[in-house]
């Protein structure tokens, strides 16, 4: 929906935009989506959410240095995961949820060690 507010002109990727911002309030509101769909979407989002802090970590460590990656913007990600877990383990009893969240939280502090650790040397070179 934002692709379109901020787009000067109408175009096939709107289109599709608006497409599947309508099947999403339609199938929420109406709930016709099964459970089981849901929990299975949710049980595949885990290792997608997690791929991109591996790489991040994968970076980071091969780069031996923090570069331009933002400490604050990590502490403050770690922080509302943490939050997220505080919260979950409160009001929920859904594991996958929270494991969810336990699995982010980790990547998340496992790339706030490794910006303080690197900091922002400079790479050597042979």
């Amino acid at each position: 929906a934002l692709s379109i507010i901020y787009s000067r002109h109408w175009n096939l990727e709107n289109g599709v935009c608006l497409m599947i911002a309508i099947l999403f309030v339609v199938t929420s509101v109406l709930r016709i989506v099964p459970n089981i769909i849901l929990d299975t979407l949710l049980v595949l989002s885990i290792p997608l959410s997690s791929s991109s802090k591996l790489l991040q970590i994968n970076g980071l460590y091969r780069m031996k240095t923090s570069g331009d990656v933002s400490l604050i913007t990590w502490l403050l990600t770690t922080y509302g995961c943490a939050a997220r877990v505080f919260t979950t383990l409160i009001e929920l009893s859904d594991i996958t949820i929270l494991a969810g969240f336990v699995i982010a939280l980790t990547l998340n502090i496992i790339i706030v060690v490794q910006i303080l650790y690197y900091g922002n040397k400079q790479k050597k070179t042979d």
